[in-house]
């Protein structure tokens, strides 16, 4: 992004032992680095002490600095400090340097948490005051890097930074982002780089110029016979908003020039079955049909309902889990043309992988894919129709701007046999409130989902991870019910088997991340608790809420706040009367400001560390007209 392309083994007094743990994390050059941002912010106040709560205090250690082993490899060191006014006791674990760098008398900042029943704060760090010191601080937390501390990351980045050849704004932004001054500057630097982000996106998008697409194509001739006899086999009827669909989707087929549409729908409107009538449309065609999705859950659910519901037509599955001989043969039959339909992931677009005849690619949850990425699959035919799908809906300038996209389909509604949702927001005191919910519905023989903001603990950042609460509610509910825990850090197979257990009822209870957040569908789940609520988006949110209520019961949607905040309890309890995604989205880009720098930093698409395609499209436009002007 930068082009600071050196290894970062050319950095004064890193070698390779020091680069390996990185070199694992695939932080290979300095630009590398020194993007590897944040996963998340805590912020630590001189004037929150309650229980619980991350404090700063700035004071004088008035007490001699004390440490005892009560254990092997377990070092407990006390002291206390006072303000001049009150006394605090300090306790530190593992930390053996401060007998020896801190004395009494020593003026000094330290951040730590508080804990109200013992009086006492348990010491994450300490500084000595050698000049000004502001009332609040803001320490980065980063995604785990093995046997390298949040603080050495941090150390090493600013190094990075400082000893690059960035520009004295860039390397000020940068610095920033890793080691903030107060909320607002952070916000600022965040605003800058994604506007840096964004421009070079756009920038790329002009110089692969989607507008200078050929006019001409290949129409397609619609058998309404063949499309209205799918429809009939369906067990449902499609809804009026997808039967319009349906027709736009179609009418663009026929047009003598490829189809080039976004499909917007909220989530659970059954995107889905309508592409697949486009698809049904061009198989009859004798063209084949090419279906991306981001993961390989996603991947293997679709390609079950091709299987269940194309039954006539080839169809195969090319995702990285597949064995090479079978990955061997399913390519050759895409290029002889025995193949019609191939469902896979990134795997879809290695440069080995060749089409006889591609008529249509469909990638839903296209903003998850690189520009790079969207392009080299539609160029692996001639005059290729495409479908972008989308539950979260864009501007028709920015969709044809930023996706080549010619036509906006809408559907705008959802079946109408679906109940609603009830969703509730919980306190962190209301716990046992939610923990009843979960039990009975558990104790009915439905299933439930426990999702959780990080995969594993983060060194200071203080929120639950899936293997805690896994292990957590393994304990909780052992020999009752059974506890299965999914995340994006396990392998491809391992997660395929975990979702099949759990849509097969081997599991009562299923801990994940938002690794289940889009298109997954488990029939049998009616609950989904989200923990730690207050660290994701609306839109994110609501996601996560699609994935119950697809049968006939009553499901509900969990939000546990423990932020104990009231701007936050003000944003999740829209959740509780909008279920609407377009809307939501909105109101979270209103509500949205410097309180969403301490969130989780989730980003799903590889042209972006920060910039959120869906949740920044305002500032997309604004980059777009500035740039337009020049």
């Amino acid at each position: 992004m930068f082009n600071q392309t050196a290894n970062i083994t050319t950095l004064k007094g890193v070698g390779e032992k020091t680069a390996a743990p990185f070199f694992d994390k695939n932080i290979q050059t300095i630009d590398d680095l020194i993007t590897y941002l944040p996963l998340s912010y805590i912020a630590y106040s001189s004037n929150d002490m309650v229980d619980g709560s991350n404090v700063i205090l700035n004071g004088v250690i008035n007490s001699p600095v004390h440490d005892f082993s009560p254990r092997r490899n377990l070092l407990i060191t006390n002291f206390t400090i006072t303000d001049g006014e009150t006394t605090h006791k300090i306790v530190a674990w593992n930390m053996r340097h401060l007998k020896f760098a801190f004395k009494s008398g020593d003026s000094v900042s330290i951040l730590g948490k508080y804990d109200q029943a013992r009086n006492q704060i348990t010491l994450k760090k300490i500084e000595e005051i050698t000049d000004q010191v502001h009332g609040d601080n803001i320490v980065a937390a980063y995604s785990k890097i093995n046997k390298v501390s949040n603080l050495k990351i941090n150390k090493f980045i600013l190094n990075a930074i400082e000893a690059s050849e960035l520009s004295e704004d860039q390397k000020q932004m940068l610095i920033e982002l890793h080691k903030p001054t107060s909320f607002e500057s952070l916000h600022n630097a965040r605003e800058q780089f994604k506007r840096h982000e964004f421009t070079a996106y756009y920038k790329k998008i002009l110089a692969m110029s989607f507008d200078q697409k050929e006019d001409i194509g290949f129409a397609q001739q619609i058998d309404m016979n063949v499309i209205n006899d799918f429809k009939q086999s369906l067990p449902y009827s499609l809804t009026s908003a997808q039967e319009s669909a349906v027709i736009s989707g179609l009418e663009a087929l026929q047009a003598p020039k490829p189809m080039q549409s976004l499909m917007l729908g909220d989530v659970g409107s059954g995107k889905t079955i309508v592409s697949l009538i486009y698809a049904l449309a061009v198989l009859n065609n004798g063209g084949q049909v090419a279906f991306m999705l981001p993961t390989e859950i996603l991947a293997k659910q679709v390609f079950s309902i091709i299987q269940q519901l194309l039954p006539n037509y080839q169809s195969d599955l090319l995702v990285s889990s597949v064995k090479p001989s079978h990955k061997k043969l399913l390519k050759a039959r895409l290029q002889t043309g025995s193949l019609d339909i191939v469902v896979g992931t990134h795997a879809l677009i290695e440069d080995d992988v060749e089409f006889s005849n591609l008529r249509l690619v469909i990638i839903d949850e296209q903003h998850r894919f690189g520009v790079n990425q969207r392009d080299t699959l539609v160029n692996k035919g001639q005059f290729v129709n495409y479908c972008y799908l989308s539950a979260t809906p864009i501007p028709r300038t920015l969709a044809h701007t930023l996706y080549g996209v010619i036509d906006i389909i809408n559907i705008d509604s959802k079946p109408a046999n679906r109940i609603p949702i009830e969703t509730t927001v919980y306190a962190k005191s209301q716990k046992k409130a939610m923990m009843s919910v979960i039990d009975s519905e558990l104790a009915k023989g439905n299933q439930v989902f426990i999702i959780t903001p990080l995969a594993y603990e983060v060194e200071d950042l203080p929120l639950n991870d899936s293997l805690s609460t896994y292990e957590s509610f393994e304990k909780y509910y052992k020999d009752k019910y059974n506890v299965g825990m999914i995340n994006g850090q396990l392998k491809a197979d391992h997660k395929d088997k975990i979702m099949n257990m759990f849509r097969n009822k081997e599991y009562d209870l299923l801990v994940a991340t938002t690794v289940i957040e889009v298109g997954v569908d488990i029939p049998g789940a009616t609950t989904i608790a989200i923990l730690n609520a207050e660290r994701f988006g609306l839109a994110t949110l609501h996601q996560l809420r699609g994935r119950v209520g697809r049968n006939d019961l009553q499901s509900y949607c969990l939000l546990l706040d423990e932020s104990n905040n009231a701007e936050s309890k003000e944003r999740l309890k829209l959740m509780e009367t909008i279920d609407n995604g377009a809307e939501l989205a909105t109101l979270d880009y209103q509500m949205r400001g410097m309180g969403e720098v301490t969130g989780i930093r989730q980003s799903g698409n590889e042209d972006f560390k920060l910039f959120d395609l869906q949740q920044d499209n305002h500032l997309a436009e604004e980059i777009i007209n500035e740039l337009n002007k020049e």
